[in-house]
């Protein structure tokens, strides 16, 4: 299954990347979040800088300044990101606990 079939949500799509660190926990693996596409109320598009598992639990981490938040998930889909992101990146499917949570703190932008 592709991306573009996973959620029916209404997805809030992410025009400009907000402020601070995006990292997403793959058991001891410390992933980049290079940016984050968009959020629904099922979960969250990320580009990641390397694949991980489908099936695998996670944890998306945001900090900036003050705040430090992290949100537990499962990835659903993993694919090959575009030719125009950077070479090693996916581009990730993460069905997130509280997705609502994470788009109070970083905001549409």
């Amino acid at each position: 299954m592709t991306s573009s079939e996973q959620r029916r949500e209404e997805r809030v799509v992410i025009d400009s990347q907000p402020l601070g660190e995006f990292w997403l926990h793959a058991g001891e693996e410390k992933i980049p979040v290079l940016k984050l596409r968009d959020l629904s109320s099922a979960g969250a598009k990320l580009v990641i800088g390397s694949g991980v598992e489908i099936g695998s639990r996670v944890a998306v981490e945001y900090k900036r300044q003050e705040i430090n938040l992290m949100v537990n998930g499962i990835v659903m889909w993993c694919e090959a990101a575009p030719a125009d992101a950077c070479p090693a990146a996916c581009v990730a499917g993460i069905s997130i606990l509280s997705p609502f949570m994470l788009l109070a703190v970083v905001g549409k932008h």
